[in-house]
């Protein structure tokens, strides 16, 4: 009877350190990781270490068939971002603003000087033969002779003039001041008296570069660049 009693306690120690061999041996490293899930390992309250031996090593072997791998759980500092949200832009970030390239005002083109003489030319408030030739590069005397004027004669507004035909040019300077310049407008002046004061001046040239349209009304003190 002692002899029976005694052999099933050796089998019983037999029993528990082969569990315990297979629980260390099944047990996962700390680098494993979980395929399935994180699982906690408890073990259940027991009157001996025996059961407790038996409860895991039953546990581990159920898991083990169910393909359920252990993952040791990693300390992750507080107020982390998630990798995805920290590179994800904020929604109600503002767009940097597009950068403008100034743009710079080109010069204002000013007409190229009257150089062709017409066949004839009617006279404005302000102008007078001597003048005409000027503009026009003309002999004077010969505008005088075609329009049968005699010399010192005053001409009104209005009254056209031939141009002579030959080739003969106005003797000497035609410029009278030197331009381009600044003009503040007189009583009485025109932008037709005001080219005649600077020769060779075209009055329509005065009038493209301050803006001036017809009637080219002026006004007394009224700054004009002369081209």
């Amino acid at each position: 009877m002692m002899d029976k009693r005694l052999v099933m306690i050796i089998a019983m120690v037999v029993l528990v350190f082969g569990a315990a061999a297979c629980t260390r041996s099944l047990r996962p490293s700390a680098d494993a990781t979980a395929t399935v899930g994180v699982v906690s390992e408890e073990i259940p309250a027991s009157g001996t270490e025996v059961m407790g031996q038996i409860y895991l090593f039953a546990t581990q072997t159920a898991r083990s068939e169910q393909g359920i791998t252990l993952e040791p759980e990693t300390d992750k500092p507080e107020g982390s971002v998630p990798e995805a949200e920290a590179t994800q832009p904020a929604e109600n970030q503002e767009p940097e603003p597009e950068t403008t390239q100034e743009v710079i005002p080109t010069e204002l083109e000013v007409p190229p000087p009257v150089t062709e003489k017409p066949e004839e030319y009617t006279l404005q408030k302000g102008e007078f033969p001597y003048c005409i030739a000027r503009r026009f590069d003309v002999n004077p005397n010969e505008l005088l002779r075609v329009n049968n004027i005699p010399p010192g004669s005053t001409l009104q507004e209005g009254t056209t003039l031939a141009m002579p035909k030959s080739d003969r040019t106005y003797p000497g300077e035609r410029k009278l001041r030197e331009h381009p310049t600044a003009y503040n407008v007189q009583n009485g002046d025109t932008i037709y008296s005001i080219a005649c004061l600077y020769g060779d001046v075209d009055p329509n040239a005065i009038a493209y570069v301050n803006g001036l349209e017809a009637p080219y009304e002026l006004s007394v003190g009224q700054e004009l660049q002369i081209p």
